[in-house]
This record gives C-alpha cells, sequence and structure tokens, in this order.
C-alpha cells in the first residue's frame, strides 16, 4: 500500500493519495484520493475511483464535504472523461474552453471548486484567456508560441492563483505521464530481470522506441554506446533493494541524474552542445520540470552528432512530449481553438483488456474517446511480441463508426509475454491507444476492471520457505492461484477447487522460488486480485 501526499502551499490544501502501485509505480486499483485543509486538517473531498497502469478506469464517487457532503459520479476509460449514466453532474459538450473543461476534464473542475473558485469565476477567467488569444492568426502547430497568459489575468489575484494552482498540477501530472515512457520502462525492465543490458531491453521489448530516438540518422551501434555508457553510470550507485518500498522512486531520481549528467558533460564538444551553450541552458542543478521546459524549444532545433551526450539530451526531448498534456488549462485552450477553427485530428481510442478466453487466445478492447472531427472510417486491433505494435504488425479489423468494440487474438503461444492496442483511422491519420501487456498462461500483468467480491492476506510477507494465503469468499467459489515473477512468467499455479464460504487459507512452499518480488493472482475466472510477495532467502 502506498501513500503520497502533495501539498500546493498558495492553496493549503494537501492531497493524499492512497493504494497499489504497479511494477512501473502507476496506481493500480481501487485509489482513494483525499483533499485535505492543511490548516485545520479538515478533508474537504473525497475521490474513490479504479486505476490501470495509472489511469483512472471506471466509475468514481467524488464526494464534496465542502457543498454538504454533495456526491459526484464521473466515469473513465483508461483515463479519459466518458458518458456515465449516474452522473450527478451535467456534461456540456460545446466548443469553450471552460466547456472543454466541463466535458473532458471535470475532475479538475471539481479540485479547482472544493479550493474556492466556483463555477462563475473559473467561466470568465476562461473566456479571458481565450479573447486573448483570439486576436491573434496562427496555425494550430504555432499555439505554443501564443499560449500565454494574458495581463489581465496576472493583474488580477483570484486569476492569478488559478495560473499558480495550475502550475502546481501540471508539475504532479508531469511525474504522472512519465511512468509510460517507454525508456523509463526499459531501465526498471532491466532491474527487475536482473540488471540487463538497457540496449538489450529495448532491442527484446521497446525496438520501436529505438527507431524514434536514432531517427534514421544514428546507427544501431551508436544507441547502444550510448545505453553502455548510461548503465555504467547507473552502476556506480549503491545496490538498490528490490523489495524497498521506494525503489522505484529511486530509480527514476537516478535515471534522471545519470541523463542530466550525460548530456551536460562536455557538451561543448559537439554541435547539439554549441547550440544549447548559445541558449544559456543552466549548468547548475535544476528541477525535471525546469529541465524539460529549458530543453524543449532547442531539441527540435539541433544538429545531433549521435555521440552519447546528444542521444541523452534526445531523451530528454522525448520525455518532455510524452508530457506534453500536463497543463490542463493549456488542453482547454488548445481544444477550443481546434473545435472553434473546424480542425480535423487523429481520432482519440484507448485500450482496455476484455477477457481471456483460453491459453492460447484473449479478447482486447478499444474505446472510441473523439473521432478528432471526421468520420471514423476504420478500427480495430494490433498486437505483437513487442511494445507498441502497429498496423505493420499483427492487425485485426473491427469495422468503423465511433464507440467500443473489440477483437479476438488467438493462435498464440503459452507462457509467452504480447502487447497490444486499438488503432484508428479518419482522414487526418490513424491514432493507437495505449499498450496493453499480456502474458497468455496468466494475466495478472493485464488489469481487468471487474472488481472482486474477494480480497486475500499473504503472510509472512517478506517470506523465506513458506507463506500463507487467507481469504474470505462470499459464495461457494472455484478458486485458482497462479503466481508469476516480475517479469510476468507464471512460476506457480494451482487449483484450489471449489471453496466454502468465508475464511480459506492455502500455504505456499517457497524453497524452488528464487529472492525477489512475486505477484500472487487470485481467481475464479471471471474476477481476480493480486497481491504482492517478496521472496528473501
Amino acid at each position: 500500500m502506498y501513500k503520497t501526499t502533495y501539498q500546493n502551499v498558495l492553496t493549503d490544501i494537501k492531497i493524499y493519495k492512497t493504494g497499489k502501485q504497479n511494477e512501473y509505480g502507476q496506481w493500480q486499483g481501487p485509489i482513494k484520493t483525499e483533499s485535505v485543509r492543511a490548516s485545520d486538517g479538515k478533508v474537504i473531498a473525497v475521490e474513490e475511483v479504479n486505476y490501470v497502469n495509472g489511469n483512472m478506469h471506471g466509475m468514481s464517487t467524488y464526494t464534496r464535504f465542502s457543498y454538504g457532503g454533495d456526491v459526484l459520479h464521473l466515469c473513465y476509460n483508461m483515463g479519459y472523461q466518458v458518458p456515465c449514466e449516474k452522473s450527478a453532474k451535467s456534461v456540456s459538450t460545446g466548443n469553450t474552453a471552460f466547456q472543454v473543461l466541463q466535458s473532458k476534464y471535470a475532475w479538475y473542475q471539481n479540485l479547482l471548486n472544493d479550493v474556492g473558485f466556483d463555477d462563475a469565476n473559473l467561466e470568465t477567467f476562461f473566456e479571458i484567456f481565450e479573447a486573448k488569444l483570439a486576436e491573434n492568426s496562427f496555425e494550430i502547430d504555432e499555439f505554443d508560441d501564443y499560449y500565454l497568459y494574458p495581463e489581465e489575468l496576472m493583474e488580477e489575484s483570484s486569476d492569478s492563483m488559478i495560473m499558480e494552482i495550475n502550475s502546481w498540477q501540471t508539475t504532479v501530472r508531469t511525474f504522472d505521464l512519465l511512468t509510460n515512457n517507454e525508456f523509463r520502462k526499459a531501465v526498471i525492465d532491466g532491474f527487475r530481470t536482473g540488471n540487463i543490458k538497457t540496449s538489450e531491453i529495448i532491442e527484446k521489448t521497446y525496438p520501436g522506441y529505438r527507431q524514434k530516438i536514432t531517427m534514421g540518422e544514428a546507427t544501431v551501434s551508436e544507441f547502444n554506446l550510448f545505453c553502455d555508457e548510461f548503465d555504467t553510470n547507473m552502476d556506480s550507485f549503491p545496490i538498490l533493494a528490490q523489495e524497498n518500498p521506494l525503489c522505484i522512486d529511486s530509480l527514476d531520481e537516478r535515471m534522471f541524474t545519470v541523463l542530466y549528467k550525460m548530456y551536460n558533460t562536455s557538451y561543448s564538444d559537439s554541435k547539439a552542445g554549441m547550440a544549447l551553450k548559445s541558449a544559456s541552458l543552466p549548468t547548475k542543478d535544476m528541477s525535471y520540470s525546469q529541465l524539460l521546459k529549458t530543453i524543449s524549444p532547442i531539441v527540435g532545433q539541433l544538429k545531433f552528432d549521435n555521440n552519447p551526450n546528444d542521444i541523452a539530451l534526445l531523451i530528454f526531448g522525448f520525455m518532455e512530449k510524452d508530457t506534453y498534456e500536463a497543463d490542463i488549462i493549456k488542453m482547454c485552450m488548445r481544444k477550443a481553438y481546434m473545435l472553434k477553427s473546424g480542425i480535423i485530428e487523429p481520432p482519440l481510442v484507448v485500450s482496455y483488456f476484455d477477457e481471456r478466453n483460453s491459453e492460447t487466445s484473449v479478447n482486447i478492447a478499444g474505446y472510441i474517446v473523439e473521432n478528432g472531427g471526421a468520420d471514423v472510417t476504420g478500427r480495430g486491433i494490433v498486437w505483437g511480441t513487442t511494445y507498441n505494435p502497429t498496423i505493420n504488425d499483427n492487425k485485426i479489423e473491427s469495422g468503423a463508426g465511433i464507440g467500443a468494440f473489440s477483437a479476438t487474438i488467438s493462435g498464440l503461444s503459452q507462457n509467452d509475454n504480447y502487447y497490444a492496442r486499438a488503432f484508428v483511422i479518419n482522414s487526418e491519420g490513424t491514432s493507437y491507444g495505449n499498450c496493453v501487456k499480456f502474458s497468455t498462461a496468466l494475466t495478472s500483468a493485464i488489469n481487468s476492471i471487474n472488481q472482486t467480491n474477494f480480497d486475500f492476506d499473504v503472510y509472512p510477507n517478506p517470506a523465506v520457505n513458506f507463506s500463507t494465503l487467507k481469504f474470505n469468499v462470499d459464495s461457494p467459489e472455484k478458486m485458482d492461484l497462479f503466481i508469476s515473477n516480475a517479469t510476468g512468467q507464471l512460476v506457480y499455479q494451482k487449483k484450489l477447487g471449489v471453496l466454502t464460504t468465508g475464511t480459506n487459507q492455502c500455504e505456499i512452499d517457497l524453497s524452488g522460488f528464487e529472492s525477489g518480488i512475486y505477484q500472487c493472482t487470485l481467481t475464479n475466472g471471471r474476477e481476480k486480485t493480486t497481491k504482492k510477495l517478496i521472496v528473501c532467502h
């Protein structure tokens, strides 16, 4: 169980987030978020919602104690707000920035309400911002150049505070979005699987990322040289224990430190380095969000020598791209501008695991959140054995039009890891949803949206020679137990049979297990729940 605290000193608000996280440090399963006034400890609001790979997924219950205990319901599909029949708050579908806030980011609207900004204040704020933006004529790819806070808002203290809160929230969201970065995942995978070389992890699992980094200019050997130097720097830190609950945070800190050191060391000898120097890039320590803001305008203008220092800078640039949607006010303004200008964009789609049919067949689903302003002419699921497959890999088409769809992937090999995601096509191009990882033998790596009516405890944990699972079931159920290692490989399986209502337990012999972190999954075939088990011999 993890508990994270965020505090905005300007509003006297602390936000506590409590729940479980997956192997990449992303929120997973039922998560509780509390907004508390720091000065007196009074709870202002509580939100409870299921998370899948760091994304809200399912119906949330938002209780607003600052509004007399008013309860709101919002629904999400892999982080995106979708229509919800039980929503107690009407959702606008207009084309103003404030209406975009209501329809796409109602959770953020609620947060601003709870710290003292009512809807009238917010609507006025967005109207002034939009009016100032409308004074300029520009193409959509120039939007960022014109996205500047108007002086009229800076002069008003309440509006200025909204912008300060947005800046703080952008920083929080930046780190949440970074958890999906492929280089970061490769570093964590290497750590989890016994410090395998980063270049080997990327070649095996994330080859598309290497292709993006090289951009058709750097050779594979040049990229591998960067990875070797990166690994050498990472190895200079003290050994980090996997069972350390802060190990992912420590890995992140080390990764950012090494990347910054690499691009900042001897950068004056390269063309990219000279360009950075001419841009007066600070060489002193800075926060990661400051670093991204500093280098992002520079990266696209550079001619790289493809040495390790330049590749490190390019990796920072792609991280900045991954966090583009962190600024919610910016996203509202951009979307409103596109709607009013009639600009067509690629559709927005999400992917999620539907169900496992057998050990060689699964269903993967997609949901089209937005059509991009044009008809959806094609959609389906792509899959393969590497992260972020494309239509050039295995493709299953699933009709056209908006809404939900699914496809069955069959003929899979047992005990192998696979990746899949939805794709959608309109006149502007092809879009892909988030990538779903799954194992044919056990879908513990996939996070189903179904909630279980059973739970279990693992003790002792950490364990040495044996551990016991103790759990309750509400009605007689046929249950199976699966245990997988950090790579998703199934290492233990036991059919528990039909269990009686009430308390049940199962003892596991760990003498054949290697030291490490394991995922114990209890399932009745329709639902499942997973707990972490640490084995220390």
